[in-house]
């Protein structure tokens, strides 16, 4: 596993539609260009104060992910107003949001592994909020002394007077702000908002409660549920639901799991090996022991080998079919067919990775990680009620 130094190399997700026509694949797409590296280091410092745990790590580069092809529904509009519920936008190409801080709307990615805001230190970037602007105008006050991550990174406290998610206003909110950062991308993520249970914040003794603790103990949303809702544009709308569970196709309810108390976890079976598994965007694939990996690429007929880092993989073919993957969990199971099981390595090539990888864990929390894949493939729903927290999935 990549040493905790490596985490400030880490790369940014950006997802961006497949045009492919028949069956699509994740498609992985490096860029090595000097210029990508540059554009994107802000949003990799951030990633890096937020203590993301990347275990699929680069150095330099950009990913993009074209969402996989699939068909699905969520709520319409009058459904979710008729539940007192409500939809924030997700845009595909950043996997962001837009915030608001002191009536200003800024892009933020959308975290389910942390529990605070934490705003990119982008001084020369206007579209990035910037804390001296706002003390002037005392919509901010400083919040306590500089705190320090789990892996390094350290970030000012403030206190702003609004936070805005959709329609839901929240006052007097703790907001952290990392260290500098470079120059970014217009457009990009401007900062993290953090969506994780109560604990999961790589930064400790802040001042600033966990968001999702806020929100329920101000009572802001219809039910204390937040849904990942992620479609191909042409499709449905992908979507932030806040206040209600999301359904799957015709309608069909989610299956809930109990969760973990100070993360979004849930209980698994991989091929009758059991455990734990976090819910995380900071990773592509489903990540296991190296054991239990290696078990699962010979299942679906293909031979495990290490790459460059480390990591057990299975390489194939994208045109060849594979073993369907079926992961079991308390209260049912979710499944990956041949046509979801691969990443392609190179959108010019025809080499694809099987989405399980081996990684040695380390201290790393939990034995297994559910990444991006399980979000493409189903709609991911959160109940954080105090002390009961569930995850609900709803094949998309």
């Amino acid at each position: 596993m990549p040493s905790f130094s490596n985490l400030l190399h880490l790369v940014t997700l950006a997802l961006t539609l497949s045009v492919a026509s028949g069956d699509a694949r994740m498609d992985l797409v490096k860029r090595d260009s000097a210029s990508d590296r540059e554009a994107h280091a802000a949003v990799a410092r951030a990633f890096s104060a937020s203590g993301l745990e990347e275990r699929n790590i680069e150095q330099g580069g950009v990913y993009s992910i074209p969402l996989v092809r699939r068909t699905g529904t969520t709520f319409t509009n009058n459904t979710l107003l008729r539940r007192g519920a409500q939809s924030v936008d997700v845009d595909i190409d950043t996997f962001a949001i837009e915030l608001g801080i002191n009536g200003k709307k800024y892009p933020y990615n959308v975290l389910t592994h942390s529990d605070l805001i934490i705003a990119m230190n982008v001084k020369d970037d206007a579209s990035a909020w910037n804390p001296a602007a706002d003390l002037k105008l005392k919509k901010a006050t400083t919040n306590g002394p500089k705190v320090t991550s789990t892996v390094g990174g350290t970030a000012a406290q403030y206190k702003v007077s609004d936070v805005s998610i959709g329609n839901s206003t929240l006052h007097n909110i703790g907001v952290l702000y990392g260290d500098p950062a470079s120059a970014n991308d217009k457009g990009e993520p401007v900062g993290d908002l953090g969506l994780g249970l109560p604990g999961s914040t790589a930064f400790r003794n802040t001042a600033a409660s966990s968001m999702l603790k806020t929100i329920y103990e101000a009572k802001a949303w219809a039910k204390p549920i937040f849904s990942l809702a992620l479609h191909r544009p042409d499709a449905k709308q992908s979507e932030l639901i806040l206040g209600a569970e999301s359904q799957g196709a015709k309608g069909a309810k989610p299956f809930w799991q109990s969760s973990q108390k100070n993360r979004w976890a849930v209980n698994v079976s991989f091929n009758g090996h059991r455990g734990i598994a976090d819910l995380a965007t900071n990773t592509h694939f489903i990540i296991a022991p190296p054991d239990v990996a290696t078990e699962l690429i010979k299942k679906v007929g293909l031979t495990p080998e290490k790459n460059k880092d480390g990591e057990t993989v299975g390489k194939l073919d994208c045109d060849k079919q594979i073993g369907d993957t079926k992961i079991d969990l308390d209260g049912g199971s979710l499944l990956f067919t041949s046509d979801y099981g691969a990443v392609r390595d190179d959108p010019d090539g025809n080499q694809c990775t099987y989405i399980i990888k081996g990684v040695e864990q380390g201290d790393y929390p939990t034995p297994y990680t559910f990444g991006m894949i399980v979000f493409y493939n189903y709609n991911v729903n959160f109940d954080f009620t105090s002390g009961k927290p569930r995850v609900g999935f709803v094949r998309a």
